[in-house]
């Protein structure tokens, strides 16, 4: 028994030092440079493309030219929404990161519309159903040089200048989270004023109960609330996606990237505390054997990312850590040999 003991310890201690030799790591879920000339696929990149949702006569949406394009003429009835088909889980305290990169706004001369429609906003939704653009559904946003959504009902414009962070819920209540103004963009009720001097970036970073939002491309003032704090949301599972139905002015809407990435720290640590250790290796043993209820993903043992926990996810765990999963499982009686070179390597880690 006392043998056994001091191999497990040497073993733990083994896995302990080859842990803290491994890099923290992220999961690219989505690059998209939007070079392949369908939206609906993603050919070059990583990820399956975009769902989409186009409306009013006129209105036409494309990937060329290396973006994704909207173009939305003739008046406010003109809408579109982009969503990507990948999403990331946003329900735990690992990050994730959501980029929608190489935002341009040209003013379109053929909206002519008087109205007041001046829904265009840039986020993370709940899921992957592209949807007209009236309500931005679950889901975190940015409201583009106005903040009739959460003030009124997105029939407001762009007099004030004031764009908006908002939360909305699964019930469509929204929480502002911020405001603030672009110092260089301005939108106002003259269509040939309309600046927009550099492409845009919206990067949305995170966790289950934390936001942190990154606007590149100009630089904001006059900032109420927070661009970063704590808040509790709703959602499970994170699609970026961005809107448009605009007049006076009108504005057609390019991006060139979008990207979808999670930190999921150290490799085969899918607890996320410890390092790799017994635990990790107890959670993949488990929803191996189906004991685990829901979704499956990496935190729940999906080592190589492919939408299950299989023979393959415990052949990999068992190739980068031996030692942890020889201290899960036991490991027969050593020779005295072999117990003094686990005794001696965990004093050499400890030396380190």
């Amino acid at each position: 028994m006392t043998m056994k003991f001091t191999l497990l310890l040497g073993a733990a201690i083994t896995a302990f030092c080859l842990v803290g030799q491994q890099a923290q790591a992220q999961l690219v879920i989505v690059n998209d440079t939007f070079d392949d000339g369908d939206l609906g696929t993603n050919a070059t990149g990583t990820g399956d493309g975009l769902n989409t949702f186009v409306a009013g006569g006129g209105s036409a949406i494309d990937e060329s030219g290396g973006s994704a394009n909207m173009t939305l003429p003739t008046n406010g009835g003109r809408r579109a929404n982009f969503t990507t088909k990948d999403g990331a889980s946003v329900n735990s305290t690992v990050v994730s990161t959501f980029e929608i990169n190489e935002v341009n706004l040209p003013i379109n001369v053929a909206n002519t519309g008087t109205g007041n429609t001046d829904r265009l906003y840039f986020g993370v939704r709940a899921n992957s159903s592209a949807a007209d653009v009236g309500n931005p559904q679950e889901g975190f946003w940015i409201q583009i040089e106005s903040d009739s959504l959460v003030t009124g009902t997105g029939n407001g414009d762009f007099s004030n200048g004031i764009s908006s962070l908002f939360y909305q819920n699964s019930a469509g209540a929204r929480n502002q989270l911020a405001s603030f103004t672009f110092d260089s963009m301005d939108f106002t009720l003259d269509a040939v004023s309309v600046t927009n001097p550099n492409p845009l970036s919206f990067v949305f970073e995170l966790t289950a109960d934390t936001y942190d939002v990154t606007i590149g491309g100009d630089t904001i003032s006059n900032i109420t609330g927070s661009l970063s704090g704590n808040f509790t949301h709703g959602m499970t599972t994170g699609f970026a996606s961005w809107a448009g139905q605009t007049e006076n002015p009108g504005l057609d809407i390019t991006v060139g990237e979008v990207v979808i990435e999670t930190d999921i720290g150290i490799l085969g640590d899918f607890n996320g505390i410890n390092g790799v250790d017994v635990a990790d290796f107890q959670i993949l043993a488990d929803n191996l054997a189906g004991e685990l209820d829901g979704s499956v993903g990496y935190p729940q043992g999906d080592i190589d990312f492919d939408g299950d926990v299989d023979l393959d996810d415990f052949g990999q765990f068992k190739d980068l850590f031996p030692a942890v999963v020889a201290a899960a499982t036991g490991v027969p009686e050593p020779s005295t040999a072999i117990l003094l070179l686990f005794g001696a390597f965990g004093l050499a880690c400890r030396r380190r």
